[in-house]
């Protein structure tokens, strides 16, 4: 029989060493393939399905709220709002977004918008299409055509024709024959010289007498036609081309540096823009060319386009990873070019959605300021135009750095915090399980965890329809003004909001504050009402450094990505509780928070349990992945034991659920001893027939024996012992209740630190059969009294920490487990059970009635006997203690009783 010392011990003499080394050869690679199959598994799937996020009535409520209208601004469903998501669910949830956003109103009026392209068979113009589309109170005539391979995701040029304004002249918006002629100019163009494999909307001038391609409604125009063809014609989102001539090479000026964010490249044939009307820095991550004829000297049109070149020249000097582009003045050439060169040099570049860098000068364009740009976002004008903003990604740090200043009419530039953003993040930008922080003008405005939500995904696609802006996470940076308004009276309405007995508690939370006391009871003011009964928890638990030190901006957040975790615990103190243990958890918070928020529904109280008794060094070192498994492997011990309904659940959470006994190293055992044990010890029908096998067999099984001496150390975990072949007391107790707990028997250990009479400390096991009964030596039955009772009943003492008996135990207690060989570890907590050994006598528990009934007993808050019986059962407890006894008889009812032996 191969047992798992084999596995992990090929160094031990033995005849069977090449057997041993090829059992070892087999493990290692067992185990790479395990974790090499997880590993695969993630890259396959790259996510959780997104069924385990969004129900189908969720998503019918999600695909209704896509509007027109909304554009991110309605209120999402309430039952959406706190929704939660991992690193493993964001691609899912946003395919599945995509598909709810594919099915919604919005997309339904986008369809009729843009009709199926013409496709273009050969170089020649297409058939007059009766295409209108409709755009403030204008009607925009167009052209939608396709040509070359339309199989696949496909770019799309929006290319404006030249012409411009009739002063009033045109009879008719369409009526002015100058446009109309340049019209047909532009869609020949399309047909027979830009470059194939691509879509071409071609409109015409909206109103002849205005004649601008950057007024307000044309800039609606763009915005609908991109999201309409994205969504219903295969465009990639990161291949749209803005290109025009003459009065539309100014617009790709304009219209490129203003929607940068929307296009991979922007393109001016026979025109030019001052720097003030098409802000340079803003075309940082585009591509942009201009050409120009050496002879086109009409409105200093070259000297417009060297002007732009030389600024974008001294832009990359200083940013050589921004700015790919191209003046191209053609010799010879006046107004009239060669039209070739441009959009085909163009179609080389793709849009990066994400760039570590944005530069963003926020101007105003008739009437219009950009609301999103890149991975930033503006909801109101800035104190003072032009405003520049630079942010910059930080991997590194995990931090963004971003400086927002005034441009004065001088050209000197002024810091200014009186600019409200909104920062959006993905996992390409930052590291969202870690701590991100954001530094506005080298002031910290966040710190802290954030928290990948539904509701910023559903926002952020709302407001763009490009599925490359749906963003998890959001941010928001108030500005200075905002903020002292907002502050003003903050803390008045928060004590108008809590009851008067909870007022004292608040005021001792906004006491120890201090200076940031305005920062907080904001906070608390702007959190979702569904979120606030855990807000006081997470707060007066916030390590102080914190509490003095966080924004407004950062403690929302703080409190929106921790409460949604709370919230699943009702009990006030353990939700205090649980707060505390996730900051203490350090830089491993994102561990925990991922357990939390990843385990199965029917596991969280085993979660939470866990997590909020476990160990600070445990806290800030146990990844997610372990976790979740040792929780997933104990359930399916308990539940599909023989024995499973003699457990109740409190006795699982306490002695099968823990990873750990004392302070021995973490292994990974529990899958490796379910694989060795579970199948015998199954075989069993009680706890207690397996507890005699394992006793008897578990030695051989494994090849560890005790030896104080040969044993590296006292306080070996499992896999160390195996390693070594021999273990202490310690080590074998700790072996024999991992092994117990693997199969689905709750197990502890049990020591005392010093006799009074023999030198020396002994640890032993205890295994539970409807009590706690003593392991013996090898093959005895725990029921039957051995040398450790008998010792216990006249060497230890109830009531010194020395000579006391102690059961180590998973919650937190009044007293902790002295290790003798470490006595400054404090961290395993215990229970004294010295009268169950040294002071006990058997006890007769009447049942009332005459039918069967099952009694429990309860001692110092747990439960340490159950048994069923007809009238009468009995128990071996221990003298001097107090119990609180539970009958339920047959009908149902439950009595309670309390007595003291």
């Amino acid at each position: 029989m191969t047992s798992i010392k084999d596995t992990v011990n090929a160094s031990q003499p033995s005849p069977f060493r090449r057997i041993r080394r090829s059992i070892l050869g087999s493990l290692i690679t067992a185990i790479c393939v395990v974790s090499w199959g997880d590993t695969c598994a993630v890259a396959a799937k790259k996510e959780s399905p997104a069924s385990e996020v969004l129900s189908t009535s969720a998503l019918t409520s999600i695909s209704q709220w896509f509007s027109t209208a909304n554009k991110g601004t309605s209120d999402v469903p309430l039952s959406i709002q706190s929704r939660t998501l991992t690193k493993d669910q964001v691609q899912g949830v946003r395919r599945t977004l995509w598909q709810a956003y594919s099915n919604s109103p919005v997309a339904r009026e986008l369809a009729a918008l843009l009709p199926d392209p013409y496709r273009l068979e050969t170089e020649t113009p297409p058939t007059p299409q009766a295409c209108r589309l409709a755009t403030g109170d204008k009607v925009m005539p167009f052209y939608f055509m396709g040509k070359g391979d339309l199989q696949k995701k496909r770019p799309l040029f929006i290319a404006l024709h030249g012409g411009g304004s009739a002063g009033g002249r045109a009879p008719s918006p369409h009526g002015w024959s100058v446009n109309t002629r340049e019209w047909a100019a532009q869609t020949r163009l399309s047909a027979r010289v830009y470059p194939t494999d691509a879509l071409y909307f071609v409109p015409r001038m909206a109103d002849d007498n205005e004649g601008r391609w950057y007024y307000h409604y044309c800039q609606d125009a763009y915005d609908k036609v991109i999201r309409a063809a994205i969504l219903h014609h295969q465009v990639d989102p990161n291949r749209v081309y803005l290109i025009g001539i003459s009065e539309g090479a100014y617009t790709a000026y304009r219209m490129g540096a203003f929607m940068a964010d929307r296009w991979a490249g922007a393109g001016s044939m026979a025109g030019g823009e001052p720097l003030g009307n098409a802000p340079p820095e803003n075309m940082r991550n585009l591509a942009f060319r201009a050409d120009i004829g050496e002879n086109d000297t009409m409105f200093d049109r070259i000297g417009l386009n060297e002007r732009y070149g030389q600024a974008l020249e001294n832009l990359k000097q200083n940013d050589p990873d921004g700015y790919v582009y191209k003046i191209n003045v053609q010799a010879g050439r006046g107004h009239g070019i060669d039209y070739k060169p441009c959009p085909e040099w163009l179609t080389q570049y793709r849009r990066n959605p994400w760039p570590s860098r944005v530069t963003w000068k926020v101007i105003n364009v008739h009437g219009r300021r950009k609301g999103q740009f890149y991975w930033l976002a503006m909801d109101q004008n800035p104190s003072a135009w032009p405003c520049l903003i630079d942010a910059r990604i930080d991997k590194e740090n995990n931090t963004v750095h971003i400086t927002v200043e005034n441009q004065e009419k001088d050209g000197t530039r002024t810091p200014t915090h009186d600019v409200a953003l909104r920062v959006y993040l993905n996992d390409q930008l930052l590291d969202l399980d870690k701590p991100v922080r954001i530094v506005r003008n080298g002031e910290t405005l966040f710190n802290g965890m954030v928290h990948r939500r539904l509701e910023v995904m559903m926002k952020s696609l709302a407001e763009r329809g490009d599925p490359s802006y749906v963003f998890p996470v959001e941010i928001n940076l108030p500005s200075s003004s905002n903020v002292k308004n907002e502050n003003q009276g903050d803390e008045q309405k928060l004590m108008q909001m809590f009851p008067k007995d909870s007022q004292p508690y608040l005021t001792r939370l906004l006491q120890r504050a201090k200076n940031n006391r305005e920062q907080v009871a904001g906070a608390m003011l702007a959190i979702r009402n569904n979120l606030q009964p855990a807000t006081f928890a997470i707060l007066s638990q916030m390590p102080e450094q914190q509490l003095l030190s966080l924004s407004k901006t950062a403690l929302i957040e703080q409190i929106e990505t921790m409460a949604p975790l709370l919230l699943q615990e009702t009990d006030r103190r353990q939700r205090r509780l649980l707060a505390r243990k996730l900051f203490d958890a350090g830089s491993n918070m994102p561990e925990i928070a991922q357990t939390l928020r990843t385990v199965k529904e029917e596991h969280k109280e085993a979660a939470a349990f866990l997590l909020t008794n476990m160990p600070q060094h445990d806290l800030t070192s146990l990844s997610k992945a372990f976790l979740i498994e040792n929780i997933e492997l104990s359930y399916q011990a308990w539940k599909q034991s023989p024995w499973h309904r003699q457990i109740p659940e409190q006795l699982f959470l306490q002695y099968i659920l823990p990873y750990a006994s004392l302070n021995e190293r973490r292994d990974n055992w529990r899958q490796a001893f379910m694989d060795r044990l579970q199948e015998k010890a199954w075989s069993h029908t009680s706890p207690m027939e397996a507890t005699i096998w394992l006793n008897n067999e578990l030695n051989d099984l494994f090849e560890v024996y005790f030896h104080a001496t040969k044993r590296p150390k006292a306080d070996q975990s499992p896999f160390e012992s195996i390693e070594a072949g021999y273990a202490s007391c310690t080590g074998l107790s700790i072996l024999l209740v991992d092994a117990c707990r693997s199969v689905g028997i709750p197990a502890r250990i049990v020591g005392v630190p010093l006799w009074t009479e023999v030198p020396g400390n002994h640890n032993w096991v205890e295994v539970w059969d409807g009590q706690w009964h003593n392991v013996g030596g090898t093959g005895s039955d725990p029921r039957d009294d051995d040398w450790v009772n008998k010792r216990c009943v006249t060497q230890t003492d109830p009531d010194q920490w020395r000579h006391m008996v102690y059961a180590a135990c998973f919650r937190q207690t009044s007293l902790h487990f002295p290790l003798v060989w470490d006595f400054n570890i404090q961290y395993v907590d215990a229970l004294n059970v010295t009268r169950f050994y040294a002071n006990r006598q058997d006890t007769k528990i009447d049942i009332p009635g005459d039918g069967q009934g099952v009694v429990e007993v309860y001692w110092a808050g747990e439960i340490i006997a159950r048994a069923t019986g007809q009238k009468q059962v009995s128990f071996t407890l221990a003298i001097g203690n107090i119990y609180q006894i539970h009958i339920t008889t047959a009908d149902g009812k439950v009595h309670k009783q309390t007595v003291r032996l």
